[in-house]
């Protein structure tokens, strides 16, 4: 009996460590069948720098390219820039564009100077779909009237102009690219003083010298020329007109009549072809009397020609000086025959250096 519980024990004994044995193998198994290792994976990816793809200077919006920009007597003239740019790394990394409008010698790294060197940044960036492709920008500069001209016949005619444009990424690399060159070209455009007073006068006196001011609003140096239109008419009762060659000119501030230059006549032209004698009766200038009223197509019609008096007034420009200059005009009365109060006009023009 004692023999057959102790095998019975062993048997028993042998079951359970048979179960354990399996237990211990399936746990073995799951553990190695169903455990993971998580692995973080991690790559730099190394900034490229943005693109321009092109630059396009027009004198309007989106238009083609500029050979010769024109400006505006007196005011500021707008240069469109406009173009594509680009990123590897994707267009929303793009930031901001700045535009550099310079005259090409002076190189883009050239200083802030209106007339020769100008910029403006920080400007949007448009049309990023999807983060990736090419977006577009647009800029204007204004260029001021007196910017230097580079057309034939100008000083800096070997040189030319150009538009740089930088697009910068959010890191800070930038992208460059240039434009055509195109030229500026010359304007001649001048504002004066529209009324001479010289006071009042006695028979026979000479005015001290009187200013005319006289400013340059284009981009060339000028001289001066006056053309005189006729004798200055007085309105006293039989009074004589004080003749035209009378009134001198100076570029000195003191200066003697004697030293200064004559206003001339204008020169009478007869034409003789009816056609012609019906434009003269029409308006122009005529100095005596007999010329009022309209001739019939046979008469031969006097007309008159103002002979331009030209000083070296050198006017320059904003960019190369003030901008200013003054004109001086003296005025002689006749010791009698005059009377009342005397008035004229005359023209006044612009050369070009």
């Amino acid at each position: 009996m004692r023999e057959r519980r102790d095998r019975r024990v062993i048997d028993i004994l042998n079951i359970t460590l048979t179960v354990f044995v399996f237990a211990l193998a399936v746990m073995l198994v799951f553990v190695r069948t169903h455990a993971q290792e998580q692995v973080k994976q991690t790559v730099a990816i190394q900034n490229a720098p943005p693109k321009v793809d092109s630059v396009v200077a027009s004198m309007t919006p989106g238009g083609g390219p500029v050979d010769l920009f024109f400006l505006t007597s007196g005011k500021m003239t707008p240069l469109y820039v406009w173009g594509r740019v680009s990123d590897p790394n994707g267009c929303m990394d793009l930031h901001d564009v700045a535009i550099k409008v310079y005259r090409t010698d002076l190189g883009s790294k050239c200083t802030e100077t209106p007339g020769l060197c100008v910029s403006v940044s920080n400007l949007s960036i448009e049309g990023c779909a999807g983060g990736f492709g090419d977006a577009a920008y647009a800029g204007v500069i204004d260029l001021p009237y007196f910017s230097d001209p580079t057309d034939t016949g100008s000083a800096s005619e070997a040189q030319d102009w150009s538009a740089q444009v930088t697009v910068t990424d959010k890191e800070g690399a930038q992208g460059e690219r240039t434009s055509d060159p195109f030229d500026v070209a010359s304007i001649a455009a001048m504002d004066a003083d529209d009324h001479l007073d010289f006071g009042l006068l006695s028979l026979g006196a000479t005015t001290p010298p009187v200013a005319l001011h006289l400013t340059n609003l284009g981009n060339r140096p000028f001289n001066f020329q006056a053309e005189s239109y006729g004798a200055l008419s007085c309105n006293g009762a039989a009074s004589l007109p004080i003749p035209a060659e009378d009134l001198h000119l100076s570029l000195a501030h003191e200066t003697s009549f004697e030293q200064s230059v004559a206003m001339i006549p204008p020169t009478p032209v007869i034409d003789t072809s009816p056609a012609a004698n019906a434009d003269q009766a029409s308006g122009l200038t005529a100095n005596t009397a007999d010329q009022t009223s309209a001739p019939n197509a046979n008469t031969r019609v006097p007309y008159y020609i103002a002979q331009p008096v030209q000083l070296p007034a050198n006017v320059p420009t904003r960019l190369t000086g003030g901008g200013t200059a003054q004109i001086y005009f003296l005025l002689r009365v006749p010791t009698e025959g005059i009377d009342g109060t005397c008035s004229g006009s005359m023209g006044i023009t612009a050369i070009p250096e």
